[in-house]
């Protein structure tokens, strides 16, 4: 199991200059992006915070609060099953967890939650202390959690590691270890809001999804894989779920605390409107695969393993790929290695004839996508330029006075 991160040492102190990329740190790509609230009803939907439950004895955390979209719509409910249950508001202070490092998030916040208390009915002192008590200024990713929670909720930010502060990425890097390569700071919120999880609990973030396949997201999916239970996926590629246009590719998912077998129920949304997010939920609690207007499911009885690619098609696709794992040996090898391509940076210079009056040394046989044919490699009489040495470095062409001809003209 991961490491539980709710009480984390601090060796360092984080001064509030290191936060270089300011504003971006409430989920926003530029400035403040809300998600849609029929968006936020659907998402506490799937993670189970509904006001039929007793909410009441439960913790949600929200780890970057913004300007409170969540937040009002998780009070809301979290009112209504205290009501149902019968338990006073007064006993509540305990019951959500919210973090923003933008001071300015933190008040608005506050006073949105504040005036919602107020017109359910609740005084106005108790709601001013319920609202300081639910919303803390503070760095999600560092501030020490008491226990753990039942829910994780949110929009998690999207920052690129080179905009943080160069103290700030070491500390974050140091406590979580998914932050490989040049993975984005949703990553890390991902990770921190997993390791809060208690038995039973559920994380639902909209965020992008790019970590499902990418190189910097494998050690994400590993620590999934290894601990964690998917339930649900929702791809928003053609969606917008938030107020304003972000390309941010993004999708929501649902992964449950503890490594067990189940189906995982994946859905796609086309404008993610308040009937197709309707009508998707529907289908979510039918648990069967079938299409309602636009919004579709899917039932995959077995996901992806360990850190390799959630390659998201159809589960018949992942079955035909189980089926051909276990027939056959892998592409890899020892002399064998597939990645994203070869990246000349200019394929007109550097992809040339393979009879090209260039030095046989500087030219390596290429095979491109055109050159295959129904599991048939052709000859397509390419090469690709090789200007470095084997053990790094470029080439010196006074050696190769035909290279340094062509690149010349």
């Amino acid at each position: 199991m991961a490491s539980n991160q709710s009480n984390l040492v601090l060796p360092v102190a984080i001064p509030d200059e290191a936060y270089s990329y300011g504003e971006r740190a409430s989920g926003e790509v530029h400035g403040v992006v809300l998600t849609k609230p029929h968006v936020v009803r659907f998402i506490l939907d799937q993670v189970g915070y509904v006001p039929t439950k007793n909410l009441c004895n439960k913790v949600l955390v929200e780890p970057s609060c913004g300007e409170g979209v969540f937040l009002l719509e998780a009070i809301k409910r979290l009112l209504a099953s205290a009501r149902r249950y019968k338990v006073s508001p007064k006993s509540l202070a305990k019951a959500i967890i919210a973090y923003d490092i933008d001071e300015q998030h933190v008040m608005r916040s506050r006073k949105a939650v504040q005036a919602a208390l107020i017109a359910q009915g609740i005084a106005k002192t108790e709601s001013k202390r319920l609202s300081e008590a639910w919303i803390n200024r503070g760095d999600f990713l560092l501030s020490p959690i008491p226990d753990g929670c039942d829910f994780v909720v949110g929009n998690p930010p999207y920052v690129r590691s080179e905009q943080l502060s160069p103290l700030l990425h070491q500390q974050y890097r140091r406590l979580y270890s998914t932050l490989f390569d040049r993975a984005d700071l949703y990553v890390a919120f991902i990770e921190r809001g997993l390791n809060l999880l208690r038995h039973d609990g559920r994380l639902v973030y909209v965020c992008a999804d790019r970590w499902t396949s990418n190189k910097y997201g494998a050690p994400l999916r590993k620590l999934v894989a290894d601990n964690f239970c998917v339930e649900s996926y929702v791809d928003l590629h053609n969606a917008s779920p938030f107020d304003s246009d972000v390309i941010a590719y993004p999708s929501i998912f649902c992964i449950a605390y503890g490594k067990r077998q189940g189906p995982v129920l994946v859905g796609r949304l086309e404008e993610a409107t308040e009937a197709e997010c309707s009508a998707l939920g529907s289908l979510i609690r039918k648990r069967v695969s079938g299409e309602s207007g636009s919004a579709r499911l899917a039932v995959y009885r077995e996901w992806f393993e360990g850190a390799e690619p959630w390659v998201i098609n159809s589960p018949e696709h992942l079955e035909l790929l189980r089926r051909l794992e276990d027939l056959h040996q892998p592409l890899e090898s020892e002399k064998t290695s597939v990645r994203i391509g070869v990246a000349t940076g200019c394929d007109a210079v550097y992809v040339v004839p393979l009879d090209c009056d260039i030095e046989p040394s500087r030219k390596l046989p290429l095979v491109m996508r055109g050159d295959l044919d129904r599991g048939q490699i052709k000859d397509g009489g390419r090469a690709v330029i090789n200007v470095f040495e084997n053990e790094g470095g470029l080439v010196d062409l006074s050696r190769f006075p035909r290279l340094r001809k062509y690149l010349e003209r």
